[in-house]
């Protein structure tokens, strides 16, 4: 019979290299869909894209563990006479807003080039906000395994636990029992 020890050992080394694997997997995964959320966001920005910039970020966000409360950086509003401002970096100095669903907006969604430069934008945004719902699916179904291994682990370990106790019991039964056998000079 192996050393009931060395079992436990080996089984635990087993379930934890089957788990850090699966996890290495998953982490890459939500990085994938992280990385490409946080860099949309950023280009998005970065061309001036406010419209796009909002729809990968509540992405970003759906991914991302919210920080703790006292963590979690405040931004303000800026008002002035009652009224909110909108703050924008000195690089889109000069260039004109352009407000969705303004009626310059919707002229512009009249012309060909507009149209289909907002279709692809569009397109490229469901495409990432399936890979998000998918990554979020993912983590849910890795949760719920790791839960589920953990107890499948925890019963394991009991049950070597009774194992080991009820050969040390058997044990010590035996060594009793030589002890009193000798003592009496049976043996």
């Amino acid at each position: 019979m192996r050393h009931p020890i060395k079992v436990v050992f080996a089984v635990m080394l087993i379930l934890f290299g089957t788990a850090s694997c699966a996890q290495k997997e998953f982490v890459e995964k939500q990085s994938k869909a992280l990385s490409v959320s946080v860099y949309a966001t950023k280009d998005s920005f970065d061309a001036g894209r406010f419209d796009l910039t909002t729809a990968y970020l509540d992405d970003v966000v759906k991914i991302v563990t919210p920080p703790n409360i006292t963590d979690r950086i405040k931004i303000q509003s800026v008002v002035v006479n009652n009224q909110r401002k909108l703050i924008v970096p000195a690089k889109f100095k000069g260039q004109t807003v352009l407000i969705v669903g303004s009626d310059e907006y919707n002229s512009l969604l009249k012309t060909r080039d507009f149209a289909q430069q907002l279709q692809v934008d569009n397109t490229n945004l469901q495409k990432q906000a399936e890979e998000v719902s998918k990554q979020l699916d993912d983590q849910k179904k890795v949760t719920n395994d790791m839960i589920i291994q953990i107890n499948s682990d925890k019963t394991l370990i009991e049950q070597q636990k009774h194992t080991i106790f009820m050969q040390r019991l058997l044990i010590s039964g035996i060594v009793l029992s030589v002890g009193v056998l000798k003592f009496t000079k049976i043996l």
